[in-house]
């Protein structure tokens, strides 16, 4: 009988333990804790001044893409920026789906 009460005390406990974190965590929030609302950090910048002309157009063909299978064709291959020719400028390097030439 003694095993039982102790038992009975542990998931009292323990039940109690979890009540305090519950209740402890609904709070409301203090209007000083929310984050500042900054400015952007990327803009847009048309091609006439960046110079990029790059555009990764994907044929939507749910057959041929294999939609089911890879379903990330829709995404974009990606962009990858580095100093690739060493001359301390970043070259930007596009990756396109279904094109044969990817671009530097």
């Amino acid at each position: 009988m003694s095993k039982k009460i102790l038992s009975v005390a542990c998931h009292m406990i323990i039940m109690v333990t979890m009540m305090t974190f519950f209740l402890a965590g609904c709070k409301s929030k203090d209007k000083a804790t929310e984050p500042e609302v900054t400015e952007a950090v990327f803009k847009k910048v048309p091609s006439s001044q960046s110079g990029i002309t790059f555009s990764n157009v994907v044929e939507e063909n749910y057959i041929k893409n294999n939609y089911d299978k890879f379903a990330y064709v829709y995404n974009g291959a990606g962009v990858a920026t580095g100093d690739i020719n060493n001359d301390g400028l970043p070259d930007i390097y596009f990756g396109a789906m279904m094109c044969l030439i990817n671009s530097i």
